[in-house]
């Protein structure tokens, strides 16, 4: 039941490194991984100078759309491979969804890797509403901190703990542990984030129900 909204033929022709694919998703209890490979002379690579590929791969779920954005570090051929798996509260099992061709005449002056990302995807998705919470506050995986400071809040279905970690290309998150706070309003978790410069990070989040085991889960 997904539906291709951008890009129905298998070979992109990349614009300055820059692309964005856009596929519907019905049913939003989709789960999805990508793969992104560059072609040398002799082999298919995952990594562009020791950074793995997916560091230039933002990918979220914005309302029924999975929006991929790409921004190709070099000239080249690409290949974007997609998997989707329909049932993740059942089975951690992928199948392959579509696989495209992306020839980047030209890189764009200046891309920089994203933030490294355990999830693959960015902002809230499934697992987050699988988690017992809901978004109020910020529904986009961007967010623009005024002045360094962003707040963000969570309603909570039921009774959940939450943790974090916030990171950077330039910071550690032991560098950051002072720079996110995580706390309880009634049902509503508020995060409030401080930074410390300009620049791009990554807010990690993980949550589990209260009285569990501790084995914290990474949702958003």
């Amino acid at each position: 039941n997904l539906q291709l909204n951008t890009h129905r033929k298998c070979i992109i022709e990349a614009s300055n490194g820059e692309e964005e694919i856009k596929i519907k998703v019905p049913n939003g209890h989709v789960s999805f991984m990508h793969h992104l490979w560059i072609s040398t002379k002799d082999h298919q690579l995952q990594n562009f100078h020791d950074l793995p590929l997916s560091r230039f791969v933002f990918r979220q779920h914005k309302g029924e759309d999975m929006e991929i954005q790409l921004a190709l570090p070099a000239q080249g051929k690409y290949k974007l491979e997609l998997f989707v798996n329909n049932c993740p509260e059942t089975s951690r099992t992928h199948s392959w969804a579509c696989i495209y061709v992306i020839l980047n005449d030209a890189a764009k002056e200046g891309i920089v890797p994203l933030p490294a990302n355990v999830r693959s995807q960015w902002g809230p998705g499934p697992d987050l509403f699988r988690a017992g919470l809901k978004p109020i506050s910020h529904e986009d995986a961007v967010i623009e901190a005024e002045f360094g400071v962003a707040h963000l809040k969570f309603k909570a279905e039921r009774d959940v703990e939450m943790l974090h970690t916030l990171h950077s290309n330039t910071f550690s998150k032991e560098d950051l542990t002072k720079n996110a706070l995580v706390y309880q309003e009634g049902v509503y978790m508020m995060v409030k984030v401080k930074l410390p410069s300009a620049g791009e990070y990554a807010l990690n989040l993980y949550a589990e129900d209260v009285g569990k085991d501790g084995s914290f889960t990474n949702v958003c």
